[in-house]
Parts: C-alpha cells; structure tokens; sequence
C-alpha cells in the first residue's frame, strides 16, 4: 500500500502545482488555520524530501482552497490545508 505523508508548502519557485516546492514535514503544521495561501498537503511518499507527485486531486483541491480560503475537500480526509 502506497504512504501519505503531509508536506509543507515551500513556494521556492511560486507555483503550488510543482512537487519541488513541497517538503516533507513529521506531521500537519500547526499554524495552518485557513486563508488564502496554501499550507500543506497530504500526498504519496516520494522516497526523498518531495512528495512522488500532485494528482490531478490534489491540484483541484489546491485551485479549490486558493478560491475559498478553507481545507479542502471539506468533509472526510482533508488533502490540501490553506493558511493566512
């Protein structure tokens, strides 16, 4: 079975879909309440510091999060967390 861990949102280059700006983090951020930026994602364990990829929902759950402001999705397991 694959791994999920959470990866935190680095913004090195600007762009919330590229694997490269997310690092792996030993559990949620606590300072991710909601707002307009995104904070951490859950994903599958790319072996390194880096998530393998971002599926097609998460980067809907990030373009989802960017509009409202709040986790996403909303109900069950929360994959994208957003922050102020």
């Amino acid at each position: 079975m694959a791994r999920k861990y959470w990866y935190s949102y680095t913004g090195l280059t600007g762009s919330e879909t590229v694997v490269s700006n997310y690092t792996l983090v030993p559990a949620l951020p606590a300072n991710c309440p909601n707002g307009p930026q995104i904070c951490a994602i859950y994903a599958l364990y790319g072996g390194d510091t880096h998530p393998l990829s971002l599926s097609s929902h998460i980067t809907d759950y990030i373009a989802q999060a960017k509009v409202d402001f709040v986790r996403q999705p909303r109900t069950g397991t929360t994959i994208v967390f957003a922050k102020a």
